[in-house]
């Protein structure tokens, strides 16, 4: 995946979860990034309009109960490997995003049988993690790739999106997800609510950064496991983190 390297931090919970709001008058994301937080709140309120005609749907059950069990932290502990080994996610993605106006980067093309198949053999490579893309529009992936990986894989599993709201960990959690990736440049005034979210359901969580603010952001939010990434989402570049110590 687009990133140099993970930092493993001591994780906290931080009081309770506060509403996801759409929009703040002090910040807004930046570049490409604010089309695609816009458009996952439009995905957000089409779905919450589901869930209130039908209350007992899964998705709100599972994202109105805490979890009985705390998080297993299994994709901390595969990370953090007791041999000194680097842990290593594999990225399943059928494009990569590139500049507007570019022709997508074309990676792996896959239904539900293969991405199983695709899973597993990254198992067997002696990948710690596996990390699925869902979002359409830049990656062309959804939560049934999601749900195939995780009917099969042994190794933990974690969702790839842009996460902006709670509904989407519970989606994450009912398709078998251990873990999401949340992206701060994408919902950094919500980003310890989402934090607490996904203890409560039980889910770890990957926080992305690719600034200084962001990655102070993560820290103090209570982020366990922090990915320094060269990509910047606002702009589709990869640049090389000024934020990451030369030792």
């Amino acid at each position: 995946m687009n990133g140099l390297g993970f930092v493993i931090s001591v994780g906290q919970f931080r009081g309770r979860t506060r509403p996801v709001c759409r929009k703040s008058k002090e910040w807004k994301p930046e570049g490409l990034l604010y089309g695609l937080v816009e458009r996952k709140f439009d995905e957000i309120e089409k779905l919450e309009k589901i869930l209130k005609e039908r209350p007992d749907h899964p998705l709100a059950l599972r994202a109105n109960f805490a979890e009985a069990d705390a998080t297993e932290g299994s994709l901390y502990r595969a990370l953090r490997r007791a041999d000194g080994r680097l842990g290593i996610v594999a990225e399943l993605k059928k494009r990569h995003p590139v500049h507007p106006g570019e022709e997508p980067l074309r990676i792996l093309d896959y239904d539900q049988d293969l991405v199983k198949i695709v899973a597993n053999t990254t198992a067997e490579w002696g990948c710690d993690a596996t990390l699925v893309w869902t979002d359409g529009e830049q990656y062309e992936g959804d939560l049934n790739h999601l749900a195939a990986a995780g009917s099969q894989l042994k190794i933990p599993l974690i969702r790839g999106d842009f996460v902006v709201h709670p509904l989407q960990i519970a989606e994450a959690s009912l398709c078998g997800a251990k873990a999401v990736l949340i992206i701060a440049g994408a919902c950094l005034p919500d980003l310890e609510s989402l934090l607490n979210s996904a203890t409560l359901m039980g889910l770890e969580a990957i926080v992305e950064v690719h600034t200084d603010i962001e990655l102070a952001f993560a820290v103090e939010a209570g982020a366990a496991i922090i990915l320094l990434s060269n990509l910047n989402r606002a702009t589709n570049q990869e640049v090389i983190l000024s934020i990451i110590p030369d030792s």
